[in-house]
């Protein structure tokens, strides 16, 4: 297991080393629902701002090199600006796979109403992916998080 608030404090060090704010962190993926069979980590991190694709993939590259050497297991970083973030919260998108399960660390812009809305979109389709050679039904799993989700909603 890793601590949520070490992992924070590495990337927020990180990325403010290289002029970026930090917005948002999630864990996603196979750590979050089977945390004891989970091989890497995988995360989703959220900066003010990002000036190519190429700037992107060398966060991503760094940032995972150096989180690896906290949490001495592979990791798998995402990175996103804002609006990519966005333009992903839609069925059949890369964040889809959210519905499978996440955990936020750290969150400046809104991300669990975002993330609730994603989920609420792929429970009114017929969405389905391949994990591992798995095969996820993620219409059926976003409509039972749907579902607890309006049962933890107070009613006005």
């Amino acid at each position: 297991m890793f601590s949520g608030e070490t992992v924070l404090s590495k990337l927020r060090s990180f990325f403010e080393g290289k002029g970026r704010k930090v917005l948002g962190v999630i864990v996603f993926g196979s750590y979050v629902y089977s945390p004891t069979k989970a091989h890497d980590i995988d995360l989703v991190v959220i900066v003010d701002k990002l000036e190519n694709i190429g700037e992107k993939v060398e966060l991503e590259v760094e940032a995972s090199v150096e989180l690896r050497r906290t949490v001495r297991k592979p990791v798998d970083i995402h990175v996103f600006d804002p609006e990519t973030f966005r333009e992903n919260l839609e069925p059949g998108s890369f964040l889809s796979g959210l519905a499978l399960g996440y955990k936020i660390l750290y969150d400046e812009i809104g991300l669990k109403k975002a993330i609730e809305e994603l989920i609420r979109k792929i429970s009114e389709t017929e969405g389905y992916v391949y994990v591992k050679g798995r095969k996820w039904n993620l219409a059926s799993i976003a409509k039972a998080k749907t579902k607890h989700l309006k049962t933890q909603t107070p009613k006005s």
